[in-house]
């Protein structure tokens, strides 16, 4: 490998940069939001068919277990504030129209 100036690159080694890979609780590398037990979790559940998207106990279950390992971006630092109006449930899309337009191909779970 040359350099654009023709330098020889092929002797030097890599800087002691952090690459992405879990290590036992979390002692050695970058934090990730995204871990393989979360991924685990959610391949697990867009698999269920029979899988109650109603049901806000799985995503309350799926937002805990990455709490447990925050603060990892700066949106960790920050708090919500709750609006002063509600917003109308006949207004908002049904959940099966949602979905039809839903794809997780260029989604971050981060």
């Amino acid at each position: 490998t040359k350099h654009l100036d023709g330098e020889d690159l092929s002797e030097m080694k890599p800087l002691k940069t952090y690459q992405y890979k879990e290590h036992a609780r979390g002692k050695m590398g970058e934090k990730h939001s995204m871990t393989s037990s979360r991924s685990k979790a959610i391949h697990e559940l867009v698999r269920d068919k029979e899988l109650d998207l109603t049901d806000m106990k799985l995503f309350d279950e799926y937002l805990k277990a990455g709490h447990d390992d925050e603060p990892v971006a700066l949106r960790h630092l920050l708090d919500t504030k709750k609006s002063d109006t509600s917003l109308e449930l006949d207004k908002m899309d049904s959940i099966d129209h949602i979905l039809q337009r839903f794809g997780s191909g260029a989604m971050s779970f981060g």
